[in-house]
């Protein structure tokens, strides 16, 4: 087969959901503030909400929408606090929970958590959407090397002559 050059669209790719479990071991994979070409997500009541994408050991995904509103934050704190976040950080920094929907924040202190999760799935408008409870920390053995924070990954850096110096280690062969 040859590749189709003369599609310039991007190709929609749904990847695999995680399937309904217990004790599911998950990692935060990535945050999503809005839907390509609209306006940031905000709930019928006006406040911010985002949208948390978790990935499981097989990389199959589930994802959370929540709302950071003053009434429905504590669905983020209750997150936050199973997966181990150091919550008195998140205080002492003066971070409140609308200061999500900012990038540095959210990569900051909450991609690359890791956790346990039950995962069900449920039906609404012809869409199934997952939700999402996180479980206290008790691991089985096998879990525990995912169950560790994720570093961040590595920013290239740009040269003077515009060109991203990467290192050998980032080349895959």
């Amino acid at each position: 087969m040859c590749f189709d050059w003369t599609n310039t669209e991007p190709v929609e790719q749904e990847n695999e959901k995680i399937p309904e479990g217990e004790g599911v071991a998950v990692t935060i994979d990535r945050v999503i503030t809005k839907a390509k070409g609209k306006a940031a997500f905000t709930s019928k009541s006006g406040d911010p909400q985002i949208m948390v994408i978790f990935v499981d050991t097989k990389n199959r995904e589930a994802a959370q929408m929540i709302t950071l509103g003053e009434r429905s934050a504590w669905v983020l704190a209750r997150l936050m606090s199973k997966f181990g976040a150091d919550m008195e950080e998140l205080k002492s920094n003066g971070i409140e929970p609308k200061h999500f929907t900012s990038k540095d924040i959210y990569d900051r202190y909450l991609v690359g958590l890791t956790g346990l999760v039950n995962i069900t799935w449920e039906e609404n408008g012809g869409k199934s959407y997952a939700k999402i409870e996180p479980c206290d920390m008790v691991t089985p053995a096998e879990d525990k090397k995912v169950l560790q924070r994720r570093p961040p990954k590595p920013k290239p850096q740009d040269n003077t002559d515009g060109y991203t110096t990467i290192s050998e280690d980032d080349i895959p062969f």
